[in-house]
């Protein structure tokens, strides 16, 4: 008889943080489906949509409606580490998992991680990547990107275009665990591909300070 319970899987005291714009539709499943995937294994949500106009408010709203673990807001988009460091602002519990609407962890995921953090108790962990460009297309990166971690007044996002996480101060510097998770990302079709390569472009000649 199968005995695993829900519990195996949530994670305390853990929040999803994630900015979106124009995700209603994207190669994961779109944003309704990343929401509620994500949303009974872990304590709350916190969304930021940076000016969508496909809709994708609107249907998050409706999302919020009906679970209250689900907070959205609204901010226009002046830079990534802005934007980022908004939505960690509005994080109540003590660890915030950031991931992206085109990013999706699943069940087993969640239960390897749970796993991972009672184990290896840190106040940070990273996770490697499979970049998934169409089904049966999958090619994995050892990229060890730091996803989760403990929320204080000193962890911050910062960069002049695209974002990079600093903390340095003493109560965060545990060691950093990776662990056995990786989180798949789903590329879009070349031309987006372009499209978002070009944008990105252009945010790095702009070249904006962030702290002003």
């Amino acid at each position: 008889m199968n005995t695993t319970h829900i519990s195996d899987y949530q994670l305390r005291g853990v929040s999803l943080c994630a900015i979106v714009k124009d995700e209603l539709q994207n190669p994961a499943g779109g944003v309704v489906d990343f929401v509620t995937l994500v949303l009974p294994f872990v304590d709350a949500a916190v969304i930021v949509d940076t000016g969508s106009t496909d809709g994708t408010e609107e249907a998050l709203r409706q999302v919020a409606s009906r679970c209250s673990k689900l907070s959205l807001y609204t901010r226009p988009f002046d830079n990534f580490a802005h934007s980022r460091n908004f939505a960690l602002s509005k994080v109540a519990t003590e660890y915030a998992l950031i991931l992206d609407a085109d990013e999706r962890l699943y069940p087993e995921d969640f239960k390897e991680l749970k796993r991972t953090m009672k184990a290896f108790p840190s106040t940070r962990y990273s996770f490697d990547f499979e970049i998934i460009d169409q089904p049966g297309e999958h090619v994995s990166y050892n990229t060890s990107s730091m996803r989760l971690f403990k929320v204080t007044p000193y962890t911050r996002y910062e960069g002049k275009a695209l974002e990079n996480f600093n903390c340095s101060h003493w109560e965060w510097m545990t060691l950093e665990v990776n662990t056995r998770v990786k989180i798949k990302h789903y590329n879009p079709a070349a031309e987006v591909r372009k499209q978002k390569d070009n944008f990105y472009k252009r945010l790095r000649r702009e070249r904006k300070t962030i702290f002003r």
